[in-house]
């Protein structure tokens, strides 16, 4: 069996389009008489072949009631609105998952700039280090040449 189902924006109707194995769109027909007297099915379109020269693509055979193209139609809107729900559950935990990661990075953000404030203390400290040293060195080196001299 072929067969498509197409969907109304504008309402939640279905329309089917059943297609036999020729590709053709499939009309419901019905039982005209027999113990299925009143069913609706689907068949070829191409049946009954009238004329010799049509013999050569004649029916292909397909046959489905129309109560099973429904069942198969509703069988597979389940399906998809199954996946539809994986997929919107996966969508809410990547969605979780990217706050949580968000709130991490906003954190070590933070951090970096409370080490990069501990940096720049540390580099004036030093600095000031090496003022003082020189202060010191430059002291001493006078000292010494007095001593030197005297």
């Amino acid at each position: 069996m072929s067969s498509t189902s197409r969907f109304d924006s504008s309402s939640t109707r279905r329309e089917v389009e059943v297609k036999c194995h020729h590709q053709i769109e499939s009309k419901p027909r019905m039982v005209r008489s027999g113990s299925n007297f009143g069913k609706k099915f689907y068949g070829c379109s191409l049946w009954p072949v009238s004329g010799q020269n049509q013999t050569w693509i004649a029916n292909c055979s397909f046959f489905i009631w129309v109560e099973d193209v429904r069942k198969t139609n509703v069988s597979e809107w389940e399906e998809l609105e199954g996946k539809l729900l994986e997929k919107e559950t996966i969508v809410i935990q990547l969605e979780a998952e990217k706050k949580i990661l968000e709130e991490k990075i906003t954190k070590l953000k933070m951090k970096r700039d409370i080490l990069q404030e501990a940096i720049q203390d540390m580099r004036n400290e030093s600095c000031q280090l090496c003022g003082a040293m020189l202060k010191h060195a430059r002291g001493e080196k006078y000292t010494l040449i007095a001593f030197v001299m005297s």
